[in-house]
């Protein structure tokens, strides 16, 4: 068991409360997105395959289940992880053959979701 140090109630940090942003993410969690769609396909493919993602006769992104908003975003709605479900989705990435043959599915039912995932 971990040793866990408990604050007396006058040392505890103090709750801040805020307005909540309009949008969540800002320019890191954009470049991170990039990084994953250009490591995965390219970043012009990427970049297209984001600009439909949940916008009217788009792509649903499949990465989470937020309803559908009354009116949609120019630039769509989605988030770092919405970006890489997508990149995870649409890899250039491929199992072959060889890859059933030296992994069984009972060893695969062991791995993470995030091996399972970059395994094409």
């Amino acid at each position: 068991m971990r040793d866990v140090k408990i604050l007396p109630p006058e040392d505890e940090p103090k709750a801040q409360l805020h307005k909540p942003s309009a949008s969540a993410a800002g320019v890191k969690g954009i470049q991170v997105a990039l990084q994953h769609l250009s490591n995965e396909f390219g970043l012009w493919k990427g970049v297209s395959l984001m600009n439909r993602i949940n916008k009217q006769h788009g792509i649903d992104c499949p990465g989470c289940a937020w309803p559908d908003p009354q009116s949609r975003s120019v630039f769509g709605e989605y988030c770092e992880n919405g970006a890489k479900a997508i990149a995870e989705e649409a890899t250039n990435n491929q199992c072959d053959q060889d890859f059933f043959k030296n992994h069984s599915v009972e060893e695969m039912s062991r791995w993470t979701d995030y091996r399972i995932g970059k395994s094409g």
